[in-house]
């Protein structure tokens, strides 16, 4: 996960963005809106898996979008690019 972290790092470039790298166990939308308890701002993936694809929300994401008392930013993932 550290080198993920590091490659994203590297990807973004500057300003530079601390990051912590954190491991809690639990349901991971319980877990995230715990953790933002101070924060401004949760920013969260979506995989939007299942019959509607991109269209929707991952279960996760939704359950954060719907029940956070903070600003959320869902960030989809990079379509797929079609072998050539």
């Amino acid at each position: 996960m550290t080198d993920s972290v590091e490659e994203l790092r590297r990807q973004v470039g500057e300003p530079f963005v601390e990051v912590e790298v954190d491991c809690e166990r639990g349901r991971p939308a319980q877990v995230l809106l715990d953790a933002s308890q101070d924060a401004s701002l949760l920013v969260v993936g979506s995989r939007g898996a299942g019959r509607w694809g991109r269209l929707a929300l991952g279960s996760t994401s939704t359950e954060i979008v719907h029940h956070a008392h903070l600003p959320v930013v869902v960030v989809p993932r990079e379509p797929s690019i079609p072998p050539a």
